[in-house]
């Protein structure tokens, strides 16, 4: 027969149950001797014999191991049952019996509101770490229509900024099969813009689930373009974001209005800078290598000079250069002859076709073709023609410098180069061209040529699209009756 507790050993088992509730773990032999000032020694006999009377377990070997055993210690709390559903990366669990995977009970002192509203999502990912949240936890969580500032919800936003267009959309596709793989044919996508006759539409989409679909993935496009109306409606819902929607921010400038940034995890932002000059000649080198093809290196850097400056334009360019060189010569390497045959003969309108009249001194001619290129409707077009004719001038300054020094035709065409970079000239009829502009232009006047051009580059990219078309001809007016020399006054050329 078991004796009955002391009322020291009954303290003992007292302080123990006490502890434990208040720290959720045991304490150690020490502590139980600190709280009474007992000896360690009388500490671990008092253990002991709470052992042998059946009110404790302990591991030997074991730090806080003891382990209260007597109903009459163990205090009895009401539990409830909630289910465990899907994974908390993903977005909306399905709140239905054959989605659940088993289920949780929880006691109800850890609960607040309603049993009927929680559920349990398995953790994946590190995106809560600083919320104390690890990759495979157990996030109990409450379904609710709104959450306070601060909390934190079962919802996924991300924020990619910057002007590298090609790596965003890159990071979407990741964040799309991403999602694909969990919901497969229960994934929706749609793609919003800012813009004021899509507003409306916009956030009813993100206010209602969809009946088609499990989860959806929701991008909001050129946010640089959105006004204060449209980002205060969208601060709003990023307090309360959907559970059963991820959504992308996307803006090519590096920040957006602070509200926004604040609401989503820095974990979350990305920004996307464009390429250094040696990442994109490595990025073309490579990406023509998955190709199963090779490229010289004048025809990297005239690829470079002549494309936008992301990989979403690169990669569009590369891959029209890859179908048509894979169709004339797929063994050879892809040469600088090459991707000028390519571009003269992809665009109506470009630097390529443009500089023969400058080179010529046809105004005319070269008005004609700034118009009908400008017709394109390609808000990069300026930028890219400008970028293009620097190419060319710098080509011909090194061929006017050549002719200058007393070189031989052949000498000069095959020296010929691009900031050092050697650009040979082999076409006969780019040996016109060049041949012809050497001789209109002196290597001085190139020299202004270049400058003009690149203040004119800083224009174009600094002014309003309607400013645009008069900074263009007020340039070609330069280079061929200015030679490249400042305007002293506000003529320019025009058809009109």
């Amino acid at each position: 027969m078991i004796r009955p507790l002391t009322n020291r050993q009954r303290d003992v088992a007292t302080f123990i149950t006490d502890f434990i509730k208040q720290n959720s773990y045991p304490p150690s032999v020490r502590e139980v001797a600190e709280y009474f000032q007992f000896s360690v020694k009388a500490a671990h006999d008092h253990l002991k014999a709470l052992e042998a009377k059946k009110v404790i377990r302990t591991t030997p070997g074991s730090s806080r191991s003891i382990e209260i055993i007597d109903e009459e210690f163990l205090e009895t709390e009401e539990v409830i049952e909630i289910p465990v559903i899907g994974t908390i990366a993903a977005g909306k669990p399905l709140l239905s019996e054959e989605n659940t995977d088993y289920m949780l009970k929880v006691p109800v002192s850890m609960l607040k509101g309603a049993r009927a509203t929680y559920f349990a999502l398995k953790v994946r990912g590190e995106s809560m770490i600083e919320e104390g949240i690890f990759d495979g936890d157990l996030a109990i969580i409450r379904k609710t229509q709104s959450a306070n500032s601060g909390a934190i919800v079962a919802a996924t936003v991300y924020l990619l900024l910057g002007p590298e267009a090609g790596a965003k959309a890159d990071e979407v596709k990741r964040i799309r099969s991403e999602l694909a793989a969990k919901y497969g044919d229960g994934l929706e996508f749609e793609r919003f813009y800012p813009f004021d006759g899509e507003q409306g539409e916009l956030f009813a989409s993100l206010a209602n689930d969809s009946l088609f679909s499990d989860h959806r993935l929701i991008l909001i496009s050129q946010l640089e373009s959105a006004g204060a109306a449209f980002l205060n409606e969208l601060a709003g819902y990023l307090a309360n974001p959907s559970p059963s929607a991820t959504v992308v921010l996307a803006s090519s400038e590096t920040s957006i209005t602070k509200k926004i940034m604040d609401a989503i995890p820095k974990e979350r932002t990305r920004i996307f800078y464009d390429l250094l000059e040696g990442e994109k000649s490595a990025w073309i080198r490579t990406h023509f290598r998955r190709l199963g093809l090779t490229i010289t290196s004048e025809a990297v850097e005239l690829l470079i000079a002549m494309t936008e400056d992301n990989t979403q334009e690169l990669r569009t360019v590369c891959n029209q250069l890859a179908l048509f060189w894979q169709h004339d010569s797929p063994t050879k390497p892809i040469d600088e002859e090459a991707v000028q045959t390519y571009l003269h003969h992809s665009r109506v309108e470009d630097a390529f076709t443009l500089f023969p009249h400058l080179a010529a001194g046809d105004l005319k001619k070269a008005l004609a073709g700034l118009h009908a290129l400008l017709g394109s409707g390609d808000y990069q077009t300026p930028i890219l023609l400008v970028s293009g004719l620097l190419w060319q001038f710098r080509r011909l300054l090194s061929v006017a410098e050549g002719f200058e020094e007393g070189k031989d035709e052949p000498e000069v065409f095959s020296n010929a180069h691009v900031l050092l970079k050697n650009s040979a000239i082999r076409r006969p009829k780019d040996k016109n061209t060049y041949r012809e502009g050497a001789k209109r232009y002196s290597s001085k006047d190139i020299r202004s040529i270049i400058i003009a051009l690149a203040q004119a580059d800083i224009e174009v990219k600094q002014s309003r699209s309607e400013e645009i078309p008069l900074i263009l001809e007020r340039l070609i007016y330069r280079i061929i009756n200015k030679k490249g020399k400042e305007l002293t006054t506000a003529s320019f050329a025009t058809l009109l």
